[in-house]
């Protein structure tokens, strides 16, 4: 295989980031999972396509979790987070020592502890999409990130509530109206893997007059990388 025909693809998608965000070399962009519970975890392939293209990225998550991983099933305010730096209200900045104030480990701490302990961003949604825009925009602000992006697993945040798969949305609709607020994209992740959107829906969504851009393969050592770092 000639080296032309083995970085082609790489070249491509390089191409559709540098047409939503501009040149990505030196920018720092946030990727955060919008739908609570792990998302972040598929924030990790994009983490590292990102930055072989040059890009710093700043992974994030909720702090809304399924009763099997953290008994209080509501959201955690930041100050219920140990060893987190308050950025706002309702988002904070941790690595992979944060735990609730009572021992629990959630994803994001799993998540900077397997890229290298990087600071995450952890959101508290439960102030609402205004209150999540407002901190937002200060983490912006302090840690000089660039853009946002919102990465959803499965696709249910295209749901318009009615559907009766529909289990979770409140997480994915508050994020997705803060991180619109600010002209922020928002990335489909691993559709239909969560059961919450069924073939049909997907049909009539991608039917409509979606701001959809466009799907891209990641690389697979991106891919390898990312579950033997994460597993």
């Amino acid at each position: 295989m000639s080296e032309e025909h083995r970085t082609r693809p790489l070249e491509t998608r390089r191409e559709l980031f540098e047409r939503l965000f501009g040149p990505i070399s030196g920018k720092t962009i946030s990727l955060i999972g919008i739908g609570g519970g792990g998302d972040i975890t598929s924030t990790v392939p994009l983490t590292l396509e990102l930055e072989r293209l040059g890009a710093t990225v700043i992974p994030g998550g909720l702090t809304w979790k399924r009763r099997v991983h953290d008994p209080k099933g509501l959201p955690r305010a930041i100050s219920e987070l140990k060893r987190v730096r308050h950025v706002a209200p309702h988002v904070g900045v941790g690595r992979g020592d944060m735990v609730t104030v009572d021992g629990i480990r959630h994803v994001e701490a799993q998540i900077a502890e397997a890229l290298g302990d990087r600071e995450v961003l952890v959101i508290d949604p439960s102030g609402g999409s205004a209150a999540v825009g407002s901190g937002l925009a200060a983490a912006a602000q302090q840690l000089g990130i660039d853009a946002f992006v919102g990465v959803d697993v499965g696709g249910d945040v295209l749901c318009h509530g009615h559907e009766g798969s529909l289990e979770s949305p409140l997480c994915d609709q508050t994020l997705l109206h803060a991180l619109s607020s600010r002209g922020s994209q928002v990335a489909l992740a691993s559709l239909g893997t969560d059961g919450e959107i069924q073939p049909r829906d997907f049909i009539a969504r991608f039917s409509q007059s979606l701001p959809l851009t466009d799907s891209v393969g990641l690389s697979f050592r991106s891919l390898k990388t990312s579950t033997r770092g994460t597993m």
